[in-house]
This record gives C-alpha cells, sequence and structure tokens, in this order.
C-alpha cells in the first residue's frame, strides 16, 4: 500500500515550505517539494518544530498531543508513518 503525505513548514527564513514524501509498505520511498492534491494526510508544522524533529530534538508525537503540529487526512496512515520514524532513531 502507498500513499502521499504533504508537509507545509510555516515561518521559515524562506517562508512557508511544501514538500510530500510517499510512503509504500512502510517504507519512506520518494521525497520531494511541492504540492500533491493526491496526499491523503497533510501535516502542518512551525519551521523550528520541524528542525528540531529532523534533528532528533522533538518527538512529533509529543508535538501533536501539544497542538503544535497538526495532521488532516488519513490518522491511521499517518501513526504508521510515526510508528516507522521512530524505530529510525
Amino acid at each position: 500500500m502507498s500513499f502521499l503525505v504533504q508537509y507545509v513548514v510555516s515561518g521559515g527564513p524562506d517562508g512557508d515550505r511544501h514538500y510530500v514524501e510517499e510512503w509504500s509498505d512502510g517504507t519512506l520511498s520518494t521525497t520531494r517539494e511541492g504540492t500533491d492534491t493526491a496526499a491523503t494526510v497533510t501535516v502542518k508544522v512551525p519551521h523550528a518544530d520541524a528542525v528540531a524533529i529532523e534533528a532528533g530534538d522533538a518527538d512529533p508525537n509529543v508535538l501533536f498531543m501539544q497542538g503544535r503540529l497538526k495532521v488532516d487526512g488519513n490518522m491511521a496512515q499517518m501513526m504508521g508513518v510515526l510508528r516507522a520514524r521512530s524505530t529510525k532513531r
């Protein structure tokens, strides 16, 4: 099963950034800049939190519970993404 996750990172030094991840069978297969209307999940996160997540200094699950990371769409797919990312740390 494959699906797309649309990310919107707001408030960065160059303004808002949009990128798309394609997931297939629980594995990230591609990442590209831009938007895709076929995305079944949209994640919105402030730039500072996105940087902290990538550096391993913030847990997306905690940011979600604090309301700092917003998710719209298929929550089951997003939970799979979070599980896949947490096993890589």
